[in-house]
């Protein structure tokens, strides 16, 4: 799952008693592939989790934390991104579950559903306020199965 934070940071108490940093927002990113995007290049996308880091041949068993391309990526990501302050500049949906978020600084975070079968609850992404009774925009399917 890929977590975005934005806004301010802050600590929290997260649901087993102990501390965590989170921002102002949160985007989750679950059942969607996604990628993002910098300098008009993919930058990270959502099958590097399950590539090696040096090698980026495909990983069939859960890496040791930052032992797949992500981690490296991500890192190199998050450097750069705390070193100014940037802006959500727009947010456009496609109709279909998918979305687009640019910065002020041109990176995007592209997600989109690429399955056309409907699992019954299968949430695509949410967003929302981490640490908060507030509503979350959850896009998700709502369908039943049945054998007809």
């Amino acid at each position: 799952m890929l977590w975005a934070s934005f806004g301010k940071l802050r600590i929290v108490e997260d649901r087993h008693g102990g501390k965590r940093e989170v921002g102002e927002w949160a985007l989750h990113v679950q059942e969607s592939p996604w990628r993002i995007v910098r300098d008009k290049a993919l930058f990270i996308g959502s099958t590097d989790m399950h590539r090696d880091r040096d090698t980026g041949d495909w990983l069939d068993d859960e890496p040791a934390i930052g032992g797949c391309r992500f981690d490296m990526l991500s890192d190199m990501l998050n450097l750069n991104l705390a070193s100014t302050v940037h802006i959500v500049e727009t947010i456009t949906c496609d109709g279909l579950g998918g979305f687009n978020l640019t910065l002020n600084d041109g990176t995007q975070i592209d997600a989109f559903t690429s399955s056309s079968f409907e699992v019954p609850d299968c949430e695509f992404w949410r967003l929302f306020v981490p640490n908060s009774e507030a509503d979350h925009f959850v896009v998700e399917t709502h369908s039943t199965i049945s054998d007809n």
